[in-house]
């Protein structure tokens, strides 16, 4: 079907066709002034061979066209609660810079040809090298992202690495640190010292490879791999004695390296003696209760 705007394109074969009249107004003042542009019927409501179109695509007068957005009517409610007809203006660049929604919508003429201006024509040169600068600081700000996580990876593989030659090397590297750098290092290396005892203890203690220990007046109750034993004091040996008596002395929840650990219940005992009987002895009085 021919309109009175020859950039407007109404082609539904066989069908009488028009424009829903509140849309015709943005149609026609988009026609008049973007002559060169091409505006597409694309959606309506049909009914006995008649089409009321409700919808255009805008393409541009690039060669091959491209579209540059859609526009169309809608309804939405008013302030007084009653129904109203509303233009409809739609675009990637539109969606883009909305927070919220993916079109704008008003009942005002002026209002829409000043969005279409805005966002269907070309960017300004300082819009467009904005958006150029944009873009390459988020993909650089995305690569830099990538980029530290593989490092990161990599810094932990090799870090085992840097550790083994420093521990094997310790006197020559520290040889060519400062005395503040120097001091870094020990910090660092009492540090691995003491969290690697406390993991090597986390293992004993799942595995049960300590001795767990709970005093009831002159009795002790002490469990290794799986196995319970009670002694009087005089019996535990000396160096079992030895530690319980130093985990005494100290608050609880504090890892002792080399002695254990006590807890509000009991005690841990870390590196059992070698050769300690610690099964049930055949002459000692049943497990009390405790």
């Amino acid at each position: 079907m021919t309109y009175k705007y020859p950039n407007v394109d109404l082609s539904f074969d066989g069908l009488e066709v028009t424009v829903q009249p509140f849309l015709a107004q943005l149609v026609d003042a988009i026609a008049v002034k973007y002559p060169t542009w091409l505006l597409i019927g694309t959606r309506g409501t049909e009914f006995d061979n008649k089409v009321l179109v409700r919808s255009f695509k805008v393409m541009n007068n690039n060669n091959p066209r491209e579209e540059i957005g859609v526009i169309g009517v809608g309804h939405r409610y008013g302030k007084s609660g009653q129904k109203e007809l509303v233009f409809e203006i739609s675009c990637q660049r539109l969606l883009m810079a909305r927070d919220r929604g993916s079109q704008l919508r008003t009942k005002e003429l002026k209002i829409a040809m000043k969005a279409v201006k805005q966002h269907f024509t070309p960017l300004p040169v300082a819009a467009l090298l904005d958006e150029v600068r944009n873009k390459a600081s988020d993909f650089v700000r995305s690569t830099i992202h990538r980029y530290g996580n593989n490092l990161s990876h990599t810094r932990n593989k090799a870090y085992s690495v840097m550790q083994h030659y420093i521990k094997s090397n310790v006197q020559a590297f520290m040889a060519t640190l400062a005395a503040p750098e120097q001091e870094l290092m020990n910090t660092l290396l009492e540090q691995e010292t003491a969290l690697d005892y406390i993991n090597a203890l986390e293992t004993e203690i799942k595995t049960d490879k300590v001795l767990t220990v709970l005093t009831e007046d002159d009795k002790y109750v002490v469990r290794y791999d799986g196995r319970i034993s009670v002694w009087d004091s005089e019996e535990l040996p000396y160096t079992v004695r030895q530690r319980i008596g130093m985990l005494k002395l100290t608050d609880p929840n504090i890892v002792v390296e080399g002695v254990g650990i006590k807890v509000k219940q009991g005690f841990i005992v870390a590196s059992p003696p070698e050769g300690f009987e610690f099964g049930l002895k055949e002459d000692s009085d049943a497990v009390p209760e405790m």
